[in-house]
């Protein structure tokens, strides 16, 4: 009962959230909508995140609380690159980034030696039995590239539209973890039916965010770089 109620408020606040981050995609850059929305998509993502942190401790899964504090880290780091007026990142956005470097590094480790294998994590086992010896390695390696990269942030609208990518995909990897280890959709019937819905649902969802963000990002980075440019350069 625990793990359906916190599987529905995930999902739910997730879809929300996608909802909030497309009428963001839609609002012009100087609008006095976007920080209320921008708060607004915030906390339906702290939500959700949440729900999934939950699950991940009312049934064990290393692999899916590992990706719940990633994705936490992605909506403090988000928030932050939001609210900085600056593109330098301040002190405490460093020490923050050091420390998921660190526990990135951590994590390849304990995955490549067997200290956080199939035996500590069946969930792990049963999601990816071949290749269970890698998804924390890949997890690891992926949060300590992130968090390198938001050493050397873009200014302005390229800062957080970056962010933004990286929430949904984020949001979107929570959602299909929790999904496939507890599989609501079973009841569907055939097998393949049931296992292509729990992975392919969240992302039919947030993956055509994700691309209007994208194009929104390399728009900004586009008319960046053309601001960049010398009067000689321009007329050339």
């Amino acid at each position: 009962m625990v793990v359906d109620g916190l599987l529905v408020i995930e999902a739910a606040a997730a879809a929300a959230a996608v909802l909030a981050a497309f009428r963001l995609a839609l609002l012009p850059h100087e609008d006095a909508r976007i920080r209320p929305m921008s708060r607004i998509f915030g906390v339906l993502m702290g939500i959700s995140i949440l729900a999934g942190l939950g699950l991940a401790i009312v049934q064990p899964s290393v692999l899916l609380l590992i990706v719940t504090l990633l994705a936490i880290y992605t909506l403090i780091a988000g928030w932050r690159a939001n609210t900085r007026q600056t593109a330098e990142p301040s002190t405490a956005d460093r020490m923050m980034s050091g420390v998921v470097i660190g526990t990135g590094l951590l994590t390849v480790m304990a995955g490549l030696t067997g200290m956080i294998g199939r035996e500590v994590d069946p969930a792990l086992a049963a999601v990816m039995p071949v290749a269970a010896n890698v998804a924390l390695p890949v997890l690891g390696l992926v949060g300590a590239f992130l968090a390198v990269q938001d050493v050397v942030e873009e200014p302005g609208r390229v800062r957080v539209g970056r962010h933004m990518v990286r929430m949904l995909g984020a949001l979107a990897a929570t959602v299909t973890l929790a999904l496939v280890l507890h599989r609501p959709f079973a009841g569907l019937g055939g097998g393949m039916i049931a296992d292509g819905a729990h992975w392919m649902a969240p992302a039919a969802v947030t993956l055509p965010m994700i691309t209007m963000w994208t194009l929104r990002l390399r728009r900004a980075a586009a008319a960046m770089a053309t601001r960049r440019r010398t009067p000689q350069e321009a007329v050339n």
